[in-house]
């Protein structure tokens, strides 16, 4: 890796930590209320918001201009939140009661489970969709996902996701 590249991936990782530690530092749901807002205003303006509309053209032609927009500032919504609960996700899974589940399909099936392979959209924080496994100690668990170029991220998004892949 060139000096230059790590100089970069330095300073994107050191950016990244301090927006972490900032996010922790408010209570989850303040934090979940501001970064949904802060992504609200600041993603519109951006080439990632103009894809996700064309995409929602592409996908929901019927729909008016207006309905598509409004299902990207969910979508910002959404991110923002996930954002604020993936910073703060080992003081969350340390709260169970915050996460809703069908215990009555969970339950019906966490005896009988063998090996499982599971998918999970990106609805919601997708990162606890795990979660209920991970109360079965029982269970190894892994995930597959894209790796983030910049290393230095990926290690601190990795232990920042540990507590859900023990």
């Amino acid at each position: 890796m060139s000096p230059l590249l790590t100089l970069r991936y330095l300073l994107e990782y050191a950016a990244l930590r301090l927006v972490v530690g900032v996010i922790r530092l408010f209570p989850l749901d303040m934090a979940g209320d501001l970064l949904a807002w802060t992504t609200k205003k600041l993603a519109p303006g951006g080439r990632r918001h103009k894809k996700a509309l064309a995409n929602l053209a592409v996908a929901f032609p019927d729909k008016s201009e207006e309905e598509r927009n409004a299902i990207a500032m969910a979508m910002w919504d959404n991110i923002g939140r996930v954002i604020a609960e993936s910073a703060h996700i080992d003081r969350l899974i340390a709260q169970p009661e915050r996460i809703r589940m069908a215990d009555d399909v969970y339950k019906r099936y966490v005896g009988k489970m063998g090996t499982v392979v599971a998918a999970s959209l990106h609805m919601g924080n997708w990162e606890l969709a795990i979660w209920p496994v991970v109360l079965v100690k029982s269970r190894k668990i892994a995930a597959v996902y894209r790796l983030v170029k910049n290393p230095y991220v990926d290690n601190f998004i990795r232990k920042m996701r540990s507590s859900l892949y023990p």
